[in-house]
């Protein structure tokens, strides 16, 4: 109990193997309030971990918990917000202090959820031109650990004073991308009735070919052959070679590790599969989040005093227009 709520930390919800599909986990008998927060997802270090107030690296694979808030664990059917957290699909957690869900909970009266799942290379690798049928769902792990997460609360929400058929998803840069493509998901279909994508672009996915250079890449790097072999590689070498990647000159200022339009999990663009109806009885809330590019200047402080020339010149080193981005600002 805290503040009058009950909260619940670290509930698996699903167990997976290395590059495989979640298998879930049933609720065999009702967790007690408390308990400790899961570990998160496998990440590298951030720069900004001072500011989120807690170093996640390095992590643990096993890491498919979700946290909730409520206001009891009743028969009360109170709508329910499943919050899916950012951070380029490389770092971050649904136990980030950030996300601590007292307030909103108390004041709205809803029931809140908080999820982690797979990041990097562990979550959104592509393997499908490895040549092994078993890795074929490997591009998108990251996503059915999402997905997971949401058929786990519509089976077991009730038991906490929440109602399976009043689910909202909501979330942030990476996880507002994550909503873009659940929207986009034949398997999330029926798993949330609102959608509130912050800063979730539906553009930022990545087609196969494109996911698989970045597989080659991270290959070489991790000095490995196939995909067996990164399966056994040791998680710190696994990350260490995702992280030379994101360096690499031959990427530079792309979103590699990123959903990927597979023809399963995700069979098309998620903006093409919208505007098809694939979300036509979902409400949408969409939007971006006021001072979002503030951020940026915290990793890189330069950008706060760049002269425009210079400024230009790190645009074209992102593959953008300075011109058009001047153009669209004024």
């Amino acid at each position: 109990m805290a503040d009058d709520l009950m909260v619940f930390r670290g509930i698996r919800f699903a167990r997976a193997e290395r590059f495989r599909p979640p298998e879930p986990i049933p609720l065999t008998e009702m967790p007690s309030p408390g308990g400790h927060y899961g570990s998160p997802a496998p990440q590298n270090p951030d720069p900004l971990d001072y500011m989120w107030g807690e170093a996640l690296a390095p992590g643990d694979e096993d890491c498919l918990t979700l946290n909730i808030w409520t206001p009891a664990a009743d028969d009360a059917r109170r709508p329910v917000m499943v919050y899916i957290h950012g951070g380029a699909f490389i770092i971050g957690s649904g136990r980030w202090g950030w996300y601590e869900g007292t307030r909103l909970v108390q004041r709205e009266q809803v029931v809140l959820v908080t999820i982690n799942y797979r990041l990097g290379a562990f979550g959104f690798l592509d393997l499908s031109g490895a040549g092994d049928p078993k890795y074929s769902s490997a591009s998108n792990c990251g996503l059915l650990d999402q997905i997971a997460a949401l058929q786990w609360v519509k089976q077991h929400i009730d038991r906490f004073g929440g109602a399976p058929d009043r689910v909202t998803v909501f979330g942030e840069s990476a996880g507002g991308i994550s909503i873009s493509c659940l929207l986009a998901c034949p398997q999330a279909r029926g798993l949330f009735r609102r959608a509130i994508s912050m800063s979730g672009p539906p553009s930022m996915v990545r087609s196969r070919e494109f996911a698989r250079s970045v597989t080659e890449k991270l290959m070489r790097f991790a000095r490995v052959d196939s995909a067996d072999k990164l399966v056994m590689l040791p998680a710190a070498k696994l990350l260490a070679a995702q992280e030379k990647t994101i360096r690499s000159a031959d990427f530079l200022g792309e979103l590699l590790y990123a959903p990927t339009i597979d023809g399963d999990v995700l069979p098309k663009p998620p903006l093409h599969a919208i505007r098809d109806g694939s979300a036509a009885d979902v409400t949408l809330l969409t939007g971006t989040t006021l001072d979002e590019a503030r951020l940026w200047s915290l990793y890189n402080p330069i950008l706060r005093i760049l002269p425009l020339g210079t400024l230009g010149r790190w645009f074209r080193s992102l593959g953008l227009d300075p011109r058009a981005v001047r153009a669209a600002y004024r």
